[in-house]
């Protein structure tokens, strides 16, 4: 009994197609496993991440403030007044007052004297010898003091403001018409800014 083997050869073309259809899906398989691992390590490790932002928020507070800033003609806060001639005034010393602040509340600016004004043996200068006056201020400060009236020894009102800076001018002078003792005359006035 005779055997004959039936063989089907394939053509070559089919395993050109095989080998093409294989290198493609390895492509989309290289390709979509890329796409994993990207996605895994942004969704698993996102702190390392290309960039990142965060909003901070930014307080911050600005306490209010009232400061006084006076500077006399002289180019300092020393007011030298003389030399003082028997009969003849004093040539008026002034002292620019500056009222700094960052609020609207109303103020008030006073003048008093820390000690009488002596000379070096302890000599009185008299209340009536020493006087001042106040310009008003620049802002709309209204002038306590609009004309020459004697430095009170107490505290006295300079100046009221219905709030913001504001500036004036004090002006010291000493009366002549006393025969005053000869001497130095020292003393030491405060100017303060205060609510009301």
């Amino acid at each position: 009994m005779n055997f004959v083997s039936h063989k089907k050869i394939r053509p070559r073309w089919f395993f050109s197609y095989l080998s093409s259809v294989f290198s493609a899906l390895s492509s989309v398989f290289c390709f979509l496993f890329s796409v994993f691992c990207t996605l895994y390590s942004v969704l698993v490790f996102p702190a390392y991440a290309a960039s990142d932002t965060q909003t901070l928020p930014l307080t911050f507070s600005i306490e209010p403030v009232r400061a006084v800033r006076a500077e006399a003609s002289s180019g300092g806060p020393r007011v030298e007044l003389g030399p003082v001639v028997p009969g003849v005034d004093a040539v008026a010393q002034t002292v620019e007052v500056m009222i700094l602040t960052n609020t609207e509340e109303p103020y008030s600016v006073y003048h008093e004297l820390r000690n009488e004004i002596t000379n070096g043996s302890g000599t009185l200068l008299p209340d009536e010898g020493f006087q001042y006056l106040v310009t008003p201020g620049t802002e709309g400060g209204e002038s306590a003091v609009p004309s020459w009236m004697p430095v009170p020894p107490s505290r006295s009102l300079l100046l009221r403001s219905r709030g913001g800076p504001d500036r004036f001018v004090l002006q010291y002078t000493v009366k002549g018409k006393n025969i005053l003792e000869a001497g130095d005359y020292y003393g030491n006035a405060r100017i303060t800014a205060e609510d009301g």
